[in-house]
């Protein structure tokens, strides 16, 4: 009776061991100017719009599609970074980050695309680097490396 016991504590424990268990791609990493941060990101889709974010105006960024899905990559893996889409093109992507409570949007002289893949089924963004203006103040800019992730 007593290895039923120890068999049901093991089972027990490695179970909930792995129902908390945060996978590396569950996280979405960033670095501006070399600082680095984390944090899962939320996923919210819409009729006309799909945001990938992590809702944290202080430190946080703010992927937007004008789409009714997170695309994967399958029909188009490069897609050109914007700071304003008034016209809601569903063929650009709207990208900010947050620091300080200030919002940064991309540099318009930007020609580093975002590059959509996917994992298990979920949406994974690469950013290798682009130059984002402080939306309060165009001298202020930082240089920013990301790894969005759908959760």
């Amino acid at each position: 009776m007593k290895k039923w016991n120890q068999i049901l504590l093991c089972f027990f424990l490695f179970s909930l061991y792995s129902c908390g268990k945060k996978t590396k791609e569950q996280y979405s990493t960033w670095s501006i100017d070399n600082q680095q941060y984390s944090d899962i990101a939320i996923a919210s889709v819409g009729k006309a719009v799909a945001i990938l974010g992590n809702n944290n105006t202080n430190e946080g960024f703010k992927l937007v599609f004008f789409l009714n899905h997170l695309p994967l990559g399958d029909y188009q893996k490069e897609w050109t970074i914007i700071g304003d889409n008034p016209d809601q093109d569903p063929t650009v992507a709207g990208l900010f980050f947050y620091l300080s409570g200030n919002a940064y949007y991309i540099s318009e002289h930007n020609t580093t695309p975002l590059i959509a893949s996917s994992i298990k089924g979920k949406a994974k963004y690469a950013l290798s680097g682009a130059w984002f203006v402080n939306y309060n103040n165009a001298g202020d800019s930082v240089f920013i490396k990301a790894t969005l992730n759908e959760p």
